[in-house]
């Protein structure tokens, strides 16, 4: 988390929907989008993380769980992944934020295991 999160000061971006637009389709934001898209405008630091703690961490967790409770960490590594693509595909993070993300997941855990 810490090494995603101080990389904001090195690699300073906007999130790629605030550099395309809003995030919202051509037929208006569902209500859910739109009450995410607020909670963004009004509780975010409007920054990008590169890379990405949000799959850096949910990641993470699930390796530490795959290593604990098995079980446990399949389910949290299907979460995981969920995250990973949602965060590119909703436009959150690029691409690249999810990809160094996934690798500073794993470097950690081989580090601390």
């Amino acid at each position: 988390s810490y090494a995603c999160y101080a990389s904001t000061a090195l690699f300073q971006t906007l999130p790629p929907r605030l550099v395309e637009g809003d995030g919202t389709s051509p037929h208006g934001p569902s209500s859910l989008r739109a009450v995410n898209l607020w909670v963004l405008r009004h509780g975010s630091i409007t920054a990008n993380t590169l890379p990405s703690g949000h799959v850096a961490n949910s990641l993470a967790i699930a390796l530490v769980l795959l290593d604990a409770v098995p079980v446990a960490g399949v389910v949290f590594l299907w979460v995981a992944g969920s995250i990973t693509v949602a965060t590119a595909v909703l436009r959150y993070h690029y691409s690249i934020d999810a990809v160094l993300g996934i690798g500073v997941a794993i470097l950690s855990f081989l580090l601390l295991r």
